[in-house]
This record gives C-alpha cells, structure tokens and sequence, in this order.
C-alpha cells in the first residue's frame, strides 16, 4: 500500500505440452438426413432387402475418411503480465484501474503444404492489451445505496484443438488428409457399408483431399464486459439490486472453404410451404414466399483439392441484461433470494466447432446474413435460491465437514 492506493502487480506463465491422438472420421463416417434412409441400406446391406446392386442406389448423404498420422505433438507458451491499482479516492469513493498483458506462443507452422503457401502462416496475436476499470461509491457514506460499474477487456486462448487442425491437416501427404463424397452417386463413392483402406486415387471430385490453413491476421477471441449496478438496503436484513450487464464478443473463430468459384455463380429458389396460416406479410417466410440462394456450380479452382478452409476470427457476439435480485438473510444462518433476468444475445452464428469444421455458414461472401438471435439467446430467467449455515462450530477433523455448511 502506498497511501490510500493498493498497488498489485504480478506475472504468469503456462507451458502446455499436449500429445493429441485423433483421426476424425479415420474409420469411415456416413451421414444420413432420415433414420429410414439408413435402415434401408442396413437392411440392403445385411439382408439383401430391395433389388441387387447397381440398381439399388444408397440413400446416404454423406461420406468422409481420412488417412494419415493420428498422433501430433503440439507445445504451447502463455505469457501474462498485470498491474492494477486501488484507489481509495474518499471515503465513500473507491477507484480500480488496471492492465493485463497476454500473449500465446503456438507452435510454428510444421508441414506446411508447397501447394498451398498460406498453410504456413500461425497465430501470432501481439496486441491483447486489456484494460479495466471500476467504481464503488457508498452514496450517503451509511452502505445503504451503493452504486458499483466496471468494464473490462479479456481475451481467451487460441485452444490447441484450433491449432492441431490447421497444423495437422494442411493437405500435405504426410498430413492428415480427409476425402469427402456429397452423394453415392459421385464418381468413386463407396457402397454402404464399405471405407477405403487406402486413399482413393485419381483426381475425381468427390476424392480430392481437404486442407486447413490459418488466416494471416488471425487473433485470440476478445470479449468486453461491462456492468452497472445500484443496490439499496430495504430493511429487515434484505437487499434489492438492479443490474445493467453487457458482454461484447470480438474475433470469434469462423471457418469459410475457400475454394469456390465466384465467377460461377447460379441461384436455387425455394417456394415457402407452410402449413395453416401464414407467419405474416411482413415475414419473410410466409406461405407462398420466395426465398433464393446462391449456388455455386462450378468445380473447385484448385482442381487437386476438395475444400481448402479458412481459419478467420470475423464472428462478433452482443449480449445486453437487466438484473433485478433480492436477497434477505435471517440471524439464524438462514437466507433465501431471486434474481430474474431479461437479456438479449445476438451473434453472426458463431462456430460451436474448434476442432476442424467445415464451413458452416449460409454464404461464403456475404457474413450479414448470419446475424440473428444467437442459438444461446434466453429471453428470460428467474431463478430462486435458498442456503442454511450452521451457527454451531466442531473442533478437530469433524470441523471440515460440519463448519458452515450450506446447502441450496
């Protein structure tokens, strides 16, 4: 302490050393869209059902395999570094500012693909400053109305999964290589049941092999969080609060196939259908509406490969909350207490995948149509609680179990 300021200041390191063992999908992974499309290749398959083969065409809608080392050893550094000062300004004023400096060092890029230069470029974030700031004011110096803010910037880790995608699977032949089939009817797809126990050869559509690289510019993911509260003492040992919350993500991770054609592009119309009444003529989606997508026709540009994907951090998250809660304590260890929440999340559909994902976006070029209500948006909340603990103390090794105890 140096007057009225409290000074911390600290570092960090963490080394991470991970064997990661995985081929995925390296036994062969169909995929099916109706449970009774795959009964009717099992039962083809097992019993025989249906006409023989080639005039029974499989029903799947989807096949990939991938070949090459399951194994890879992958060493991380994190490095972090703060300084934070308390500044007990008057009395009933109490400021906090601080700083934290992050940065992750991943491996560098090993067996990168000569074909694919960008298969080289790593994750080499520098910049992940973040500040905080906050403030505690008693307002009438009796702790009966308290008003508390604070805002911070944080960022998260590049996960090593994220990493052993893009490192492992640059579609250099002595990577992991993943071959994907759209249909069984595309030139060299297998028969259900059957996978491959080599490579499939020949430079067909449907067998060329996949490919990962990270963007040039690629950053940690970043959140802003920000908070507003005022509390205020009720009486009879009770505490109602209300509570502003706003979360803001940045640089979330995305994956985009870059090898399109968009040059080449054709369109698919679908004709809303929707059974009963409409959802209204302001919708979009009302029964009889047009709704158009792009179609991209051609084959890939780079003919020796299938999908070649992107590692962006271009999806952005917002989050807004009100909280009200009240909590009251009794003198016998007894409290109860309630919060309800109104919040709002919305996001540009941010990839629930960190572990080589396909794109998994609705248009390659065009980001705006992903932004919606996230698939984590909870409108609203109320949660009620309640704890007891005990105003009794034991000695000895029985202390441990039995000194304030609560359950809720």
């Amino acid at each position: 302490m140096i007057g009225n300021h409290t000074i911390k200041a600290g570092a960090n390191w963490d080394r991470n050393a991970d064997l990661l063992d995985n081929l995925d999908t390296g036994a062969g992974k169909y995929t099916y869209t109706a449970f009774a499309d795959f009964l009717a290749d099992y039962y083809h398959a097992v019993q025989g059902l249906g006409p023989p083969a080639p005039a029974y065409i499989d029903t799947y809608k989807g096949f990939s395999q991938s070949f090459g080392p399951a194994g890879f050893f992958i060493t991380t550094n994190d490095l972090a570094g703060f300084a934070n000062d308390e500044w007990r300004l008057f009395p009933r004023l109490t400021l906090t500012a601080g700083l934290r400096y992050e940065y992750e060092r991943g491996p560098r890029a090993f067996l990168p693909n000569p074909q694919l230069p960008q298969t080289a470029n790593y994750p080499d974030d520098r910049n992940n400053f973040a500040p905080r700031a906050g403030v505690a004011w008693d307002v009438f110096g009796d702790g009966g109305t308290v008003v508390r803010a604070g805002y911070g910037v944080f960022y998260g880790r590049i996960v090593n999964g994220t990493l052993f995608s893009a490192l492992s699977s640059s579609g250099a032949p002595d990577t992991q290589r993943t071959y994907r089939y759209s249909s069984p009817t595309q030139p060299g797809a297998p028969q259900f049941p059957g996978i491959f126990f080599n490579p499939p050869s020949g430079a067909l559509r449907g067998a060329l092999p996949s490919a990962y690289f990270f963007a040039k510019n690629y950053q940690a993911p970043e959140t802003m969080q920000g908070e507003l509260t005022v509390e205020q003492k009720i009486g009879w040992d009770s505490v109602v609060s209300l509570t502003y919350l706003m979360s803001q993500g940045r640089d979330l991770p995305n994956f985009i196939d870059t090898n399109i054609d968009n040059a080449t592009i054709g369109q698919l119309r679908y004709t809303v259908d929707i059974p009963g009444p409409a959802l209204g003529k302001q919708s979009p989606l009302a029964q009889g509406a047009v709704y158009t997508t792009p179609l991209y026709t051609s084959l890939r540009p780079n003919i020796f490969y299938g999908s070649i994907t992107e590692l962006l951090s271009n999806v952005n998250s917002n989050y807004n909350a009100g909280v009200l809660a009240v909590r009251h304590r009794t003198r016998h260890g007894i409290g109860f207490g309630l919060n309800y929440t109104f919040a709002h999340a919305l996001d540009y559909n941010q990839n629930e995948f960190l572990y080589k994902s396909p794109t998994n976006i609705l248009e390659p070029n065009n980001m705006a149509l992903e932004y919606g209500n996230s698939s984590t948006d909870v409108r609203q909340r109320l949660v009620v609680h309640g704890n007891f603990s005990t105003t009794w103390h034991k000695q000895g090794w029985l202390g441990y179990l039995l000194n304030d105890y609560e359950i809720a």
